[in-house]
């Protein structure tokens, strides 16, 4: 026998609808039965008002029907309700309810004035929160205020997308559709970074990288000042680097680091620290390479004796970096003193 503890509301609800009137008065613990075959019973033990299936284990239960309903409204406590509108077709939490589930109540819904509709965790870190099973995927979606606007993933496909649109014509103010924010504050730690780490265990086809930047300007798209498809910047603190680490450390903005392993070998192959290579249509190649194309750009430096930058030298060639163009090593010059 399947027992079903209703709130005080539903009672109501089941005393006007079964045709009882106020003055129909039944003692605690009594049993009122319905059915030919008394399927169907309810009493108020002193606490619960209860609905009792007698005859089957999965009785329906149903209010209204399919062409006529109830407007049904729920009062708790405070002034908190639960309102099922059968025209409307929808169930209403007023801001004050929570949903919580859980036979501990761990897990607690709730939507309050500020419109955010806030999920809570009622115990440790060890909560977790999971969208479809293993083998048993499901995509998911977030959308934006904007038309096309939404991050997706798409369980099919073991990706995750985002897509955004953007209008703005505030040159001071950056678009940033993904952010990643890190503050590390603990001395001796390490890290910090966005990680993407692609795994390989097969002999892959033409192309394989762990991430990729491009900028697309199609057919109108330009900028008026730095274009780029990825951008990497350093800020260096404001104070002496020796009394911050101690004099130890090395700083660059790009770091390109190539790793070997014990018994591996090239063979021959190409490996470098870095490939460029130009595609895409030839005359515009052709029309870059003669007027304005460089293989760096370099700014901001200042020609002086000794810096970094110093055109006041004749220096003999002490030293070479073997490069490849095209199918051919070249090799730039160096010198081991700015003097010599």
């Amino acid at each position: 026998m399947r027992k079903v503890i209703l709130g005080a509301a539903l009672c109501l609800l089941l005393v006007l609808t079964m045709g009882f009137y106020d003055s129909d008065t039944f003692d605690d613990n009594t049993l009122q039965y319905f059915g030919s075959g008394r399927d169907v019973s309810l009493q108020f033990d002193g606490t619960n008002f209860e609905l009792f299936s007698t005859a089957t284990a999965d009785m329906p239960w149903a209010i209204g029907g399919t062409t006529y309903g109830f407007d049904i409204t729920i009062y708790f406590e405070t002034e908190g309700t639960i309102d099922i509108d059968y025209d409307g077709d929808n169930m209403t939490f007023s801001d004050t309810i929570s949903l919580v589930f859980g036979s501990d109540g761990d897990w607690d819904i709730s939507c309050g004035t500020t419109k955010i509709l806030q999920l809570t965790p009622l115990g440790d870190e060890t909560y977790a929160i999971y969208v479809g099973a293993d083998t048993a995927g499901a995509d998911l979606k977030i959308f934006g205020a904007d038309t096309g606007e939404y991050f997706h993933y798409d369980s099919s496909a073991g990706s995750l997308l985002l897509y955004s649109t953007s209008d703005s014509t505030d040159g001071g103010v950056s678009i940033q559709p993904l952010y990643s924010y890190s503050t590390m504050t603990g001395t001796g730690g390490v890290g910090g970074r966005a990680n993407f780490h692609f795994f390989v265990s097969a002999k892959l086809a033409g192309w394989a990288n762990a991430l990729k930047g491009y900028i697309d300007f199609d057919t109108d798209g330009a900028v008026t000042g730095l274009g780029s498809a990825i951008v990497a910047e350093m800020r260096l603190p404001a104070a002496n680097l020796n009394t911050l680490g101690g004099g130890s450390g090395t700083y660059g903005v790009l770091e390109i680091e190539l790793v070997t392993q014990s018994g591996g070998t090239t063979g021959g192959h190409i490996v470098a620290f870095q490939h460029m290579q130009v595609s895409g249509n030839q005359s515009a190649t052709d029309d870059w390479e003669d007027n304005g194309g460089y293989i760096w750009n370099i700014q901001g430096l200042t020609d002086a004796a000794d810096n970094i930058f110093d055109t006041n030298t004749t220096p003999t060639c002490d030293a070479t970096l073997r490069i490849l163009v095209g199918g051919t090593p070249y090799y730039i010059l160096l010198s081991n003193s700015p003097t010599s």
